[in-house]
């Protein structure tokens, strides 16, 4: 159980361990599949984000909230997923492993599999699709929700990274990562083709450069560490006032930490600053942000400027009970004439996990969202949702 856990993703909503796993005759393979059913049923008070399990402050749909359309039951029953762990030469220095994830969220009544995770690892060196190097998944506090608490950094990306062994309690990483300017594409899709002077004066262009993550962890214990992140990426478009190809860089830092104050409660937090790094920052990833129009030069684009945070405690009350209260915050800034919606969102999160057997866990959670737009128009979101997650 040890091995399957050390070489798996952790994160809010990945599939636990499996119970059980194939071994050959001779200890050289090691096979596991793994599953949960997590039915969830809620109800948002105050305003509705469409019954949308990824909560989140830029994901409110009505700002400010409107008559008729200030609360909304949900129930989603195929908040779920599967994946298959294959794990040759166990515990010897040439382990080599395989992986590949799939969630069912149910979101927008598709219930339509999607890939989470992909890869094969061996010796650190890592080639797939999973979280990103720069995301440090063990300060992501749990959640009901499929999307964790705005501010923090919670993304993914197609990679080939390299994570160090610990060196008297420091590793570090390295990785190179296909550019994500907006959900779904690596293309840049906002605002796409502004124009002046009623003429396009810039355009999409492919992305040549890779993003390039790096990290510095020391940790002190196995429930305690810091880390400092770091990040470099490059964004192409085409300047269609002067007739070229240009580019502009962006970079951002993250300073996260998971500290063990006491056996039963244990601290968590992120701090991301940034340019051009929405894609890395929970809450504003999908929006068209990352890069937008320069106001003072036409054709021309800027690094938006960018910050994240999150604070939290887990509590275990006792082997089968713990407690999770987070707060977060993500707010973007000078982003000029071409954005007047989001300007910041607030996002806070208590819930209580109740392990039933191993393999059967229960929770209920109180969720509160604010989104404030440029304009100062605002507007909160309640939600109160329980579930039943059984693993396989």
């Amino acid at each position: 159980a040890v091995l399957l856990y050390e070489n798996k993703p952790h994160g809010p909503q990945e599939v636990p361990v499996p119970r059980f796993a194939l071994k050959s005759g001779n200890g050289k393979f090691i096979m596991a599949i793994g599953a949960f059913i997590q039915p969830v049923v809620g109800v948002d008070i105050g305003n509705t984000l469409g019954g949308s399990m990824y909560f989140r402050p830029a994901s409110i749909v009505n700002v400010p909230a409107k008559q008729g359309q200030k609360a909304d039951f949900f129930i989603n029953p195929l908040h779920s997923g599967i994946d298959v762990q294959v794990i040759g030469f166990p515990g010897t220095k040439n382990q080599l492993v395989g992986y590949v994830n799939f969630n069912f969220t149910g979101d927008d009544n598709s219930g339509i599999a999607k890939l989470n995770a992909v890869y094969v690892k061996y010796r650190g060196l890592l080639a797939g699709y999973n979280y990103s190097l720069f995301t440090d998944a063990a300060t992501m506090p749990s959640t009901i929700s499929w999307c964790s608490v705005t501010g923090n950094d919670w993304s993914k990306g197609y990679q080939v990274s390299y994570s160090s062994p610990s060196f008297s309690g420091f590793s570090f990483g390295l990785s190179i990562e296909q550019p994500n300017f907006n959900e779904g594409s690596k293309i840049y899709k906002g605002k796409d083709y502004p124009d002046y002077d009623d003429n396009t004066v810039i355009g999409n262009a492919t992305q040549p450069v890779p993003d390039i993550p790096f990290y510095l962890q020391y940790g002190w214990c196995k429930s305690s560490h810091i880390r400092v992140s770091g990040l470099v990426r490059n964004f192409c478009y085409v300047d269609k006032v002067s007739d070229k190809t240009r580019f502009v860089t962006g970079m951002g830092v993250q300073f996260s930490t998971k500290i063990q104050i006491c056996k039963p409660l244990t601290f968590l937090g992120q701090g991301i600053y940034g340019k051009g790094i929405g894609h890395y920052i929970n809450g504003m990833f999908g929006l068209p942000l990352s890069y937008l129009p320069d106001d003072a030069k036409p054709g021309k684009v800027k690094a938006t400027e960018m910050m994240g945070w999150l604070a939290g405690l887990r509590c275990y009350v006792s082997k089968k009970i713990f407690l999770n209260y987070t707060f977060g915050q993500s707010r973007v800034y000078g982003v000029g004439s071409y954005w007047d919606e989001f300007k910041y969102g607030l996002d806070t999160r208590f819930s209580v996990f109740y392990n039933v057997t191993p393999y059967v866990q229960t929770a209920v959670e109180y969720l509160w969202a604010k989104q404030v737009q440029f304009s100062d128009a605002s507007a909160k979101v309640n939600r109160l949702q329980a579930t039943v997650r059984v693993s396989l």
